[in-house]
């Protein structure tokens, strides 16, 4: 009866023990599984090369590579990325529903207070003036365009904040220029073919060059870097833990040559040789 008892409180230890170990092993399993959290991403929609629909139908660009880059190296973490409009990309990152968007943004005070920046671009923006083959001279500077007829540009933004500091430093050489909003870049060009302006302003990683010659029959010209803008994701508030992830990825990817490769294969020429 003894030796009985003995084996009975054995095979309970057993089992008892064997469900612990179950339990323990569970629920080590539901916390890794927690912590691969998914990251909701917005990206800029037709605004090829940066973030675009290509012809099999994939959401592509040079920030969607950079980002899906950046996924692969972060542990536990999964982007979800969204093609969405400038509007909605704001819109969603004020309220929540998107923790992080990529545009091509410019670091401004303005947006410090509101968002945070990686300590790393993820990109380079270069000025520069483009012109249509044989419908004037090639502008080489912003000084070579006094008296000259310059697509309008939106009223707010990279362009029109880089034409009133050089009118403000240049008081006696001052450019004239008009402001227009969401007037496609192609129709931009349309109006230098025709001769109603003379040359266009414009960040060369927004200009999709091979299309616009395509699409126009034409030939764009365009100058070196008139001026020169490190780039940046923009993060929400609060996501301090996931700035630093960014950070140390782009700073790796950097370092590594992958943004370069990336940065010819959708620029045509490496952005970052111009980056201080």
């Amino acid at each position: 009866m003894r030796r009985y008892r003995l084996i009975v409180s054995l095979i309970i230890l057993s089992l008892a023990t064997g469900l612990l170990a179950s339990c323990s092993s569970n629920s080590a399993s539901g916390e890794a599984a927690s912590a691969n959290k998914t990251i909701p991403v917005a990206v800029a929609n037709n605004s090829k090369p940066i973030s675009y629909i290509d012809e099999s139908g994939k959401l592509t660009g040079y920030e969607v590579e950079v980002l899906r880059k950046i996924d692969r190296k972060l542990p536990n973490v999964k982007f979800k990325i969204e093609s969405v409009s400038q509007e909605a990309e704001e819109v969603g990152i004020d309220t929540g529903k998107y923790s992080l968007v990529a545009q091509g943004f410019f670091k401004t005070p303005e947006r410090a207070k509101k968002y945070l920046f990686p300590n790393q671009a993820s990109g380079v923006s270069l000025m520069k003036i483009f012109t249509v083959a044989g419908k004037g001279k090639r502008f080489r500077s912003l000084a070579d365009l006094r008296g000259q007829k310059i697509a309008p540009v939106p009223p707010n933004g990279g362009v029109y904040n880089l034409l009133v500091t050089y009118n403000k430093q240049h008081p006696q050489q001052k450019l004239t220029f008009k402001t227009a909003e969401n007037v496609p870049i192609a129709n931009r060009f349309k109006e230098i073919n025709n001769g109603k302006y003379d040359a266009l302003i414009w960040p060369s990683s927004n200009v999709d060059v091979k299309t616009i010659e395509k699409s126009l029959h034409i030939k764009i010209e365009q100058s070196q870097p008139v001026q020169v803008n490190p780039t940046y994701f923009l993060i929400a508030k609060g996501k301090t833990k996931l700035k630093d992830q960014i950070s140390t990825a782009l700073k790796k990817l950097k370092r590594s040559g992958k943004l370069q490769t990336l940065s010819k294969k959708y620029f045509n020429e490496n952005i970052f040789k111009y980056a201080k």
